[in-house]
């Protein structure tokens, strides 16, 4: 994975794909597939995201975990 954005602080996600080749892989196939669709301009595509798992019971009902990969600013988080 390369970054061009010097603004934010990388380390995170340099260190976790570094330890997991399958989150590695789960970025780079959902980049991969973010480009694909843009190309194809199959739907306006400003994100992607990848279901990883879902949690019941406890104080929601219902919670998934997802990793996103965006473009859309409304999705965008700063750590600000």
């Amino acid at each position: 994975m390369e970054f061009s954005d010097s603004e934010y602080d990388n380390e995170l996600l340099v260190q976790i794909a570094k330890e997991s080749p399958t989150f590695a892989a789960l970025v780079d196939g959902g980049l991969e597939q973010f480009r694909e669709d843009f190309k194809k301009r199959i739907y306006l595509v400003d994100h992607e995201a990848i279901w990883l798992g879902s949690f019941t019971g406890g104080v929601f009902d219902h919670t998934q975990v997802q990793l996103v990969i965006t473009q859309n600013k409304d999705l965008l988080v700063d750590e600000n």
